[in-house]
């Protein structure tokens, strides 16, 4: 009964209750902290309470206090505000995971850097900060590019020793130039800028509503004709159902969950007709992939079942986030 500050009712009764067993040490506790708050409160203390304390050596009390025999150490540590950076990123080269991956088996880490230390290299030098977090509006697997405008993002910078390190639009322009520099561009941002943490807290919400296109370079088992080249273009508004694919079943719930598929372009590729390219625009959470191949009839319909035949996507690129986000504003 914590409210009371008395030990469980079950350990209360009239035998006795040594001071070292679990029962004691709970009286005890209970005592010495009801006593503590009667003197906090500024009530008096019964005298003999406290020599009941001193004698039984559950309280090392004089009467009066005597003068302290040691000093004290205080130590200050001091802690600024975060500042949110935000812009758009690119990431030109496959093989770079959104955030650092490490396998938790083996210990090794997985890709060529990541999106977030690349950004985060740059901006806490320049803010001569302890590090930052990232908050991007969706991400892209591993092995998908973002190109195009960028995806939106926000970081926040933790305990920033300069925080008007991109005051001017030139500071902004430099912690650009230098992302555009490191590791050949592989990662790069655009638009950055200074905003708030209403805005970081608002960006995962903002991405939910969003809608994002892409190029795919696919594979069709059979060679592609005309008519599947129209087939596939026509495709507009088309609501598809979507059970949590087998890739990420071991972390996403497994449920099924309708998409639209806005519009969608397709090009047979020259001299290769069992290769196609597919330009789309889908809604946020759309899982492109599965929707090219099925995911073993995960996803329908899909475009193997209108191609009546097996597809396969060879690779991905996201080429825009339909979000208006300028100035840490999201419109």
């Amino acid at each position: 009964n914590k409210r009371r500050r008395a030990p469980p009712p079950h350990l209360v009764g009239s035998v006795f209750v040594p001071a070292e067993s679990p029962a004691g040490a709970w009286q005890n506790h209970g005592e010495r902290y009801n006593h503590a708050e009667r003197v906090a409160a500024g009530e008096l203390t019964d005298i003999t309470t406290l020599a009941r304390w001193r004698s039984d050596g559950r309280a090392r009390v004089t009467t009066p206090p005597g003068a302290p025999e040691v000093c004290a150490t205080v130590r200050m540590l001091t802690w600024r505000q975060p500042v949110y950076v935000g812009g758009r990123y690119l990431k030109r080269a496959r093989g770079v995971p959104q955030a650092p991956w490490i396998d938790s088996e083996t210990g090794v880490t997985i890709g060529e850097g990541s999106v977030q230390t690349s950004l985060d290299a740059v901006v806490s030098r320049a803010f001569r900060a302890d590090g930052s977090k990232l908050n991007a509006a969706g991400r892209e697997d591993i092995d998908v590019r973002m190109l195009g405008g960028g995806r939106p993002f926000i970081l926040e910078v933790h305990n920033p020793r300069r925080p008007n390190a991109a005051a001017t639009a030139e500071a902004r322009a430099a912690m650009e130039a230098a992302m555009e520099a490191a590791d050949g561009g592989a990662v790069a941002a655009v638009d950055i800028h200074v905003t708030d943490a209403a805005a970081y807290r608002a960006m995962h919400e903002a991405s939910e509503e969003k809608e994002k296109e892409y190029t795919a370079l696919c594979w069709a088992e059979k060679p592609l004709t005309l008519e599947d080249e129209l087939r596939l273009s026509g495709i507009k508004d088309l609501q598809i159902q979507q059970s949590t694919p087998v890739r990420v079943l071991h972390r996403r719930t497994s449920m099924t969950r309708p998409r639209t598929i806005v519009s969608c372009r397709c090009e047979r590729v020259p001299n290769a007709t069992r290769f196609f390219t597919l330009r789309l625009k889908t809604q946020a959470g759309t899982y492109v992939k599965e929707f090219v191949h099925g995911d073993f009839g995960r996803t329908r319909p899909n475009v193997g079942e209108m191609l009546g035949c097996a597809a396969d996507i060879m690779q991905l690129d996201v080429t825009d986030v339909v979000m208006d986000f300028a100035n840490g504003e999201f419109k």
